[in-house]
């Protein structure tokens, strides 16, 4: 013989805190919203994320720069060749990242592509002054209202930029 229960219970909301066992005081808030305790979690993370990152170094001479990036393998399965951590961001321009790849990529494809339209329309190559504030402009746009472009947390790598 089969027995069939049918029981019944309300449907709890997610912003309900006993429905919602995440011990953050503001489990649904967006990346620019403080905790109680005046933190933005995200950029703590981030932050986070480029201290564990690999150590970079630059130094300036007079021929030029020297960019260097210690090569950490987080796992067996990597293929230590596959791991790039210096870009070429332009021929005159390169970048050392540390702290998360795949952000850095994001950053990197950017810079490449700003580098790319200045020399197509003004047939010179980018200042690296100006290379390096048109990705700091991207990297702090985060969460911003209204801005097509805008990342949804805080990049969690670092660039050194060189040229």
């Amino acid at each position: 013989m089969i027995e069939v229960r049918a029981a019944w219970s309300p449907v709890r909301s997610s912003r309900d805190p006993a429905a919602n066992p995440n011990p953050n005081p503001i489990p649904c808030s967006g990346v620019n919203t403080f905790s109680p305790e005046g933190r933005l979690f995200q950029v703590e993370y981030a932050i986070k994320a480029v201290q564990l990152g690999s150590t970079a170094v630059g130094i300036k001479t007079s021929e030029g720069t020297v960019l260097a990036v210690e090569k950490r393998l987080t796992s067996k399965l990597l293929e230590p060749s596959s791991v790039e951590k210096i870009l070429e961001v332009d021929s005159h321009i390169g970048a050392a990242v540390s702290g998360l790849i795949s952000d850095a990529r994001t950053l990197i494809d950017h810079a490449r592509v700003e580098a790319q339209n200045h020399r197509f329309t003004f047939n010179e190559p980018m200042r690296v002054e100006a290379l390096t504030q048109s990705t700091c402009d991207l990297a702090l746009g985060f969460g911003e209202d209204g801005d097509d472009n805008k990342m949804s947390r805080p990049f969690g790598a670092a660039l050194l930029i060189g040229g």
